[in-house]
């Protein structure tokens, strides 16, 4: 996506995939923009869904703006339309219950009701809304077993603190 612009890209297997159940399930790939062809990274996430948080690739193109050294060029960025959660919207999935393990008796007051707080009071856990997002820079990124020596290393984690 590029803004209702749909852009295409080809991709293969995942160069990068976080590991683990939890988690926004990122994914990183090399991937060859089929407008401007050439080889660009796209990674692909879910990300937090509410009205209040700035996407990635919306902070990425104001430091782009403002030409801040050292920083990752947009190519472009965007939700994938029709594609959210929908756990959260369900009743019985709206809120995961937490009880402490070392609680005797779970306490039925919440915290701070009449008895100065109970630590082993169930706290509401609510599911987060996600949206399936996709954003694509011009540098493409590498593993850290691929790095020349610890020099390249350093270097690029000094860009990374300049900009």
């Amino acid at each position: 996506p590029d803004g209702e612009n749909v852009r295409k890209f080809l991709v293969g297997r995942p160069y990068f995939r976080a590991k683990g159940m939890t988690g926004r399930g990122t994914r990183g790939y090399v991937a060859w923009d089929c407008h401007a062809k050439k080889f660009v990274w796209l990674k692909d996430a879910w990300r937090a869904h509410y009205a209040l948080l700035t996407k990635e690739g919306d902070i990425l193109a104001q430091l782009n703006a403002a030409e801040v050294s050292n920083v990752r060029t947009l190519v472009c960025h965007g939700d994938i339309r029709g594609q959210t959660t929908k756990t959260p919207d369900s009743s019985a999935g709206t809120k995961r219950k937490w009880t402490d393990p070392e609680a005797e008796v779970p306490s039925s007051k919440p915290k701070g009701l009449n008895d100065g707080g109970d630590s082993d009071y169930r706290q509401d856990c609510p599911l987060r809304r996600h949206i399936h997002y996709r954003i694509v820079v011009e540098e493409v990124c590498l593993t850290l077993p691929l790095f020349e020596d610890g020099q390249q290393l350093v270097s690029i984690i000094y860009d990374c603190a300049l900009g």
